[in-house]
């Protein structure tokens, strides 16, 4: 086979790190009010407020402070910026076994993330722009798989670009409910280029 030098030219990473949190959050979504998201039957819910870490400070503090770390550290000596950044909204997802979100992005957003107080939970990422021209292929790897599911576990915490289309799949949680907590980003203050349409403040 010939050798040939693979130069990933965009980047859809996923980062993933494990939270070192002393508090058990499992209790707090569990008593927070959801809605049924529309369409299908089978359709997760979400909960009644999209900003949970301004809402409620105290039960949060320690989450907060930790994603606000993971976050600074990314921002910084990954994506080599020096800019402050907000948390523009937060909110819990609620599913139980089979229900699913829509494949969706976070448009309006820079970063996200979903931080899990639970075991056993998973998340597809997928690429819409990826076709099966040829068909499946012999085997599956990271050039000709259509999506990705990635498994996570209690106090798992993933970042990622807001761009990145993903859903909740559709499991069997053997009568467990899944819970999680989203949130978006935007940079804060002046960035971009001045004079040219890429400049912003926020």
């Amino acid at each position: 086979m010939k050798n040939f030098f693979a130069l990933n030219v965009i980047s859809g990473s996923i980062f993933q790190t494990q939270l070192n949190l002393e508090k058990d959050h499992l209790n707090f979504f569990r008593k927070l009010k959801y809605k049924k998201l529309q369409g299908s039957t089978n359709r997760t819910h979400m909960s009644l407020d999209n900003n949970l870490f301004e809402k409620y400070p105290k039960e949060l503090k320690e989450l907060k402070k930790l994603v606000n770390m993971a976050l600074k550290d990314l921002i910084k000596n990954v994506y080599m910026y020096d800019c402050n950044y907000r948390l523009t909204t937060s909110w819990a997802t609620k599913a139980d076994s089979f229900e699913e979100s829509e494949v969706h992005c976070h448009s309006n957003s820079w970063l996200s993330g979903v931080f899990y107080p639970q075991d056993n939970n998973k998340i597809s990422f997928d690429n819409k722009d990826m076709g099966y021209f040829l068909g499946a292929p012999r085997e599956w790897n990271q050039y000709n798989s259509k999506s990705i599911n990635i498994s996570t576990h209690k106090n798992t915490l993933l970042l990622f670009p807001s761009h990145l289309y993903h859903r909740i799949p559709s499991l069997d949680l053997k009568g467990v409910t899944r819970y999680s907590l989203a949130f978006n980003v935007l940079p804060k203050g002046s960035f971009g280029v001045k004079g040219t349409d890429s400049y912003a403040v926020f």
